[in-house]
């Protein structure tokens, strides 16, 4: 069932099986930069007929990775639009299922992007990494709960989130990664805090009990500054 959808989806594409039943899919996102050395590479899985939520985007400036950014959401993949005018819009495509995947999943699917990225090209001294809190599965739940124990009255709750996100599996697993290419995180920063509610956060993620998830989930957009193992840690 792969090889009958491949042609409809990722003619483009590159395609790498990293299980019996599932391709890492590589595909280049139409520009939308004015300088031609700027591109946006993208990353996603497929099984069957099913396409993940999941989905990588890395950015190469004049082939240097600057940045990765992991996204889980029901959408289209952007390697599957067009340009028009600057913009992205969508392009006709068979209907797929679209499905969530586990945190260990997003990990493990993370790390084999970066074995193929660093073959490739270079990463960047001042690399980031940016993930967004609310697609991480059993993962948002822990640190949701650790986040909701730690945070006391008028204190700033962006800081008491980094502190969190510190000693998150989310934070460790990313550095393991990292590590493999003599690079660590240095620095986190955070955008946005908000909520999203229990119905939300199930449409969108896979978990192991349902019954562990709040009425609302704390979210944001994480932004993981990397650099080299010789400097300083945060």
């Amino acid at each position: 069932m792969i090889h009958f959808l491949l042609p409809l989806l990722v003619a483009s594409a590159t395609i790498s099986p990293i299980s019996k039943d599932t391709l890492l899919v590589h595909d280049v996102v139409p520009s939308i930069y004015s300088s031609p050395a700027c591109v946006d590479e993208e990353y996603y899985l497929i099984s069957g007929k099913d396409t993940s939520f999941f989905s990588c985007v890395v950015t190469i400036d004049e082939g240097v990775v600057t940045t990765l950014k992991v996204e889980c959401e029901n959408r289209m993949k952007l390697s599957r639009m067009e340009k028009t005018d600057s913009s992205l819009s969508l392009l006709k495509i068979p209907s797929v299922t679209y499905m969530p995947i586990s945190f260990d999943k997003v990990i493990s699917t993370l790390g084999e992007i970066l074995n193929d990225v660093c073959k490739k090209y270079k990463m960047s001294d001042n690399l980031k990494v940016i993930i967004d809190l609310g697609d991480l599965g059993d993962e948002s739940i822990r640190i949701n709960e650790a986040f909701r124990k730690t945070r006391r009255q008028n204190e700033n709750e962006y800081n008491t989130l980094k502190i969190v996100l510190k000693g998150s599996n989310l934070y460790n697993e990313i550095n393991n990664i990292l590590g493999r290419f003599r690079k660590t995180i240095v620095n986190i920063e955070i955008e946005e805090i908000h909520f999203i509610s229990r119905e939300m956060f199930l449409s969108n993620n896979k978990i192991s009990v349902e019954n562990k998830v709040p009425k609302q989930i704390v979210s944001c957009c994480v932004y993981f500054s990397v650099e080299s193992e010789n400097t300083f840690s945060i």
